[in-house]
């Protein structure tokens, strides 16, 4: 993770679960996180 904030200035890296929590935050429901072996990372949600 820490090579990707390295080359790109001001980019953060969150893992699922504070992702999951923004959403909830932010009025989200239905929360489905999906991960891959490679470290890819896609969640959907309904607002």
């Amino acid at each position: 993770d820490e090579k990707w904030t390295e080359k790109i200035d001001g980019m953060t890296i969150y893992k699922d679960v504070q992702l999951k929590n923004i959403l909830e935050q932010a009025g989200f429901r239905n929360i489905q996180i999906h991960k891959s072996e490679k470290g890819w990372l896609c969640i959907t949600a309904q607002k």
